[in-house]
């Protein structure tokens, strides 16, 4: 028999999985959908995503693409300061460009997908 903590950490899970879905549902797949989603940036803000939540993965995609031996703290820096500015994604990926190439396109059309995903996961009503 399953220990009744088990049970509800496997609950948990999955209802934390099923929420995740639905977020993921409502982000448009096609590329000028997405670019044209709202963006509740006070959200954002509240529940610091850039920093808590972006930034990370900033840094680690940005050592994926340029390497682990080179600094990449100033790139990071200065995408989380675009998205402080509320910056667009063709503008981040036009800035990206000049150092990652055709790599831009791709960080930042999953960057904004993550923005989207991190500010509606935060403003949806939780369950008690």
């Amino acid at each position: 028999d399953v220990p009744l903590y088990a049970r509800e950490r496997e609950r948990q899970r999955l209802a934390a999985e099923e929420a995740a879905r639905k977020v993921i549902a409502q982000i448009p797949t096609d590329e000028a959908q997405l670019f044209a989603l709202p963006i509740d940036w006070a959200v954002v803000e509240k529940h610091r995503i850039i920093d808590d939540k972006l930034r990370p993965w900033v840094e680690k995609k940005m050592k994926e693409y340029i390497g682990e031996e080179e600094d990449t703290s100033d790139m990071v820096d200065f995408v989380a300061s675009m998205l402080e500015e509320r910056a667009t994604p063709a503008d981040i990926i036009d800035q990206l460009a000049a150092v990652l190439d055709a790599d831009a396109h791709v960080l930042g059309v999953k960057l904004w997908r993550m923005l989207a995903f991190e500010a509606l996961t935060a403003a949806a009503p939780k369950d008690p």
